[in-house]
């Protein structure tokens, strides 16, 4: 089990780099890069199911529900159309569950601590080279990092590991690597990418010695609230990127920057409404969307909601309200000074962010995402619900 642990770490960190690392002239770059490793990634975490201990599977209300959904989502493989956009759409989505449960089977004491240590320090290497090795500049003018702003979704999967590595061993340096991680999504303005490493980093720095600090807090809002301003003031490109070109969306009486999104929402929602319950089938939200400008529905909500109904959202969602209310339940009856406590807050900041980017990106397919964020959801509960053996092993040390 340790050898294929070890297997499976390397193949999460090759992800983000057969996925979307290859230049578009790649000739491999037409197989989809990403479809190959997911099919991978899934043929050979399959068989583990049956290693998984019965009572992670049976006693775990979440994975019975994510089970349903994907029951609902591949009986939508026997409908009249059937290609490789349903397919690998039906895989990602078996890929999150796989990657839970490998979390879960996995002791939290012997594998998270290895990921909290790797995935930062990769990340921060991958993402600050990949500029020096492809130009500093790319032909849109922007910060050549990895595949643009969807790039950026396995930076803020990276800033959990980060967090929950800072709050176990209490040390500050750690945050500059926090700070590193977060620039990369502000150099892209990528704005939900931001918002959530902005999110990670001021929990971050307002945590010292496994306690909350609401002064520290207070002035670090502060500080962010007067860099965006002046960045929207003073900063061409930010300007444009948050109000500017396609000014469609209103939130609270501002403008912002919608990039073609409002329009394919709005087909969407048109389309949603006749058959909301049981939607229209795996892939049907993508196909819809290769007619308009876009490939992609840039709101897993409406994408789940179209392909599946209210009836799949309800089952998907329930995966992760449950996790939320296991993780908020361990941490006010454990407290931030506990090893379980600090898992429940690191899973509490994950489910946040991976709640917020479904909102505007397609996280559920990307694999590099859903990958490392099932890892990490699964691993921590395990460390959360196996409380004995978390605080007796690894973590209790710190």
């Amino acid at each position: 089990m340790k050898f294929l642990y070890k297997f499976f770490l390397v193949l999460m960190l090759m992800l983000p780099i057969l996925s979307v690392s290859l230049p578009v002239s790649s000739p491999v770059a037409s197989i989809s890069i990403s479809g190959m490793t997911t099919v991978l990634l899934v043929a050979v975490l399959s068989p583990l199911l049956l290693t998984i201990p019965t009572h992670v599977a049976r006693n775990s209300l979440e994975v019975l529900l994510y089970a349903a959904f994907l029951a609902k989502v591949w009986a939508g493989l026997l409908g009249p159309t059937v290609g490789s956009i349903e397919i690998q759409e039906c895989l990602s989505y078996l890929l999150f569950l796989l990657a839970y449960l490998l979390g879960r089977s996995v002791h939290s004491g012997q594998g998270l601590r290895k990921l909290a240590r790797v995935i930062p320090w990769f990340a921060l290497i991958y993402y600050y080279s990949y500029p020096a090795v492809f130009g500093l500049i790319n032909e849109a003018g922007e910060i050549n990092f990895p595949c643009g702003r969807s790039g950026t979704l396995f930076c803020v999967v990276a800033m959990s590991y980060c967090l929950l590595d800072y709050l176990l061993e209490n040390r500050r340096w750690k945050l500059c690597v926090l700070a590193l991680l977060a620039i990369v999504s502000f150099l892209t303005i990528s704005r939900m990418s931001s918002l959530c490493s902005l999110v990670i980093l001021l929990i971050g720095f307002s945590i010292r010695n496994r306690a909350f600090s609401g002064v520290r807090f207070l002035g670090c809002v502060s500080a962010a609230a007067l860099c965006g301003i002046a960045a929207y003031l003073y900063i061409p490109s930010f300007n444009t990127r948050m109000s500017g070109n396609d000014a469609t969306l209103q939130v609270a009486g501002l403008t912002i920057n919608g990039e073609g999104r409002a329009m394919n929402w709005t087909i969407l929602v048109d389309g949603i409404a006749d058959n909301a319950l049981w939607g229209r089938g795996v892939g049907a939200a993508k196909r819809l969307m290769i007619q308009t400008n876009m490939t992609h529905p840039h709101n897993d909500y409406l994408r789940i909601v179209y392909d599946h109904g209210f009836v799949g959202l309800a089952l998907f969602l329930g995966f992760f309200f449950i996790v939320l209310y296991k993780s908020l339940r361990t941490f006010t009856s454990h407290g931030m000074g506990s090893p379980q406590g600090t898992l429940a807050l690191s899973n509490l900041v994950a489910i946040g962010c991976a709640l917020l980017y479904f909102f505007t990106d397609n996280a559920i397919i990307y694999n590099f995402v859903i990958f490392p964020l099932g890892v990490f959801l699964g691993h921590c509960m395990s460390g959360m619900v196996s409380g004995k053996d978390a605080g007796q092993g690894e973590y209790a040390r710190h």
